[in-house]
């Protein structure tokens, strides 16, 4: 593979990044009604679906145009001979034109794009295994949780792969009522292992647009925050005491800004709203019509590898 092909197949890559972002984008409004039909959880597989189909689309439709250079499907080069091409040629066995100075711009922005979200993604992870080890210096084990000295109510969990419960003194001095639903949110959010979502999601979405990408990880994480609050209300029989929780610590004003996912975290409002409504809790599942969708991409896409090779060429014809 030599470097023309390189920065084709990159440039490929980068404008159907754009091209589904901003599809993502402008279907955002008609989604979000979408998605209030789903529990929490499922909205936030929804999310990351999204979040991720720039990158599978572009992954899948490249694999596609270069199958018949391994020996899969209709050889699509017999068209246009052995000799260079006037136009960019995506097709390891063949000679292409060089790409213009577009495609190279195209090309860089993903590699930008993608190192940052690999430096970003590194740099949390970093960040939040150094916060964990001060915090385990200073805590004692007390079951599942280290609990550590601190005046102010707090309640969080730290860590993507081994995810850990961390609680403050001072939340733990309060009556039980306002303690049990911040316990029993932050263990859903270990059990789902949500802070790995959030820090895999700048990768997953890295070929998405900056402002896409932020808008999707904002509604990941309220999902996020409403699935926990659920699923502490069915652990304890009692959504409106989770709701109590969240109020009462609202009016003490514990922190917002605590690190990794704290049961403060979010939109209060709109938390203590969901969880005073019930059809939230029984809403259905998209997840057979979400692996079907993916499912009919697979193949739609190998089965007109064809086409999907010519229209690339195409795109990067124009571009060129």
């Amino acid at each position: 593979m030599n470097a023309s092909l390189i920065i084709l197949c990159l440039a490929s890559l980068g404008t159907l990044g754009v091209a589904a972002s901003l599809a993502t984008h402008l279907a955002l409004p008609r989604l979000d009604r979408l998605v209030r039909r789903f529990a929490a959880r499922h909205r936030a597989c929804v999310w990351l679906s999204l979040a991720a189909m720039p990158a599978a689309l572009g992954l899948l439709a490249l694999l596609a145009a270069l199958l018949p250079a391994f020996g899969l499907g209709v050889d699509h080069c017999l068209g246009h001979g052995v000799g260079p091409s006037h136009h960019p040629h995506l097709c390891p066995s063949h000679s292409a034109a060089t790409p213009g100075p577009i495609l190279v711009l195209v090309a860089s922005a993903v590699v930008v794009r993608a190192g940052w979200a690999i430096v970003e993604f590194i740099r949390d992870a970093l960040l939040t295994r150094a916060t964990a080890r001060l915090l385990v210096e200073g805590s004692e084990r007390r079951g599942d949780a280290r609990v550590f000295e601190s005046a102010e109510p707090q309640a969080f969990v730290l860590g993507l792969i081994a995810p850990k419960l961390y609680l403050s003194r001072g939340l733990l001095a309060l009556d039980d009522d306002v303690v049990a639903p911040a316990i029993a949110h932050e263990r859903a959010h270990v059990r789902a292992r949500d802070g790995l979502w959030r820090g895999l999601l700048s990768l997953i979405s890295m070929l998405h647009l900056p402002g896409v990408a932020a808008q999707l990880r904002a509604r990941l994480v309220a999902a996020q925050e409403l699935a926990a609050d659920d699923e502490a209300a069915r652990e304890l029989g009692d959504p409106v005491r989770v709701a109590e929780s969240l109020l009462a610590l609202a009016r003490l004003a514990a922190p917002r800004s605590s690190p990794g996912l704290s049961f403060m975290h979010g939109d209060l409002e709109a938390r203590v709203r969901a969880l005073l409504d019930p059809r939230a809790r029984d809403a259905a599942s998209p997840m057979p019509a979400l692996a079907l969708a993916y499912g009919a991409l697979v193949v739609t896409i190998g089965a007109l590898h064809d086409p999907v090779h010519h229209a690339l060429e195409t795109i990067l014809g124009v571009l060129s």
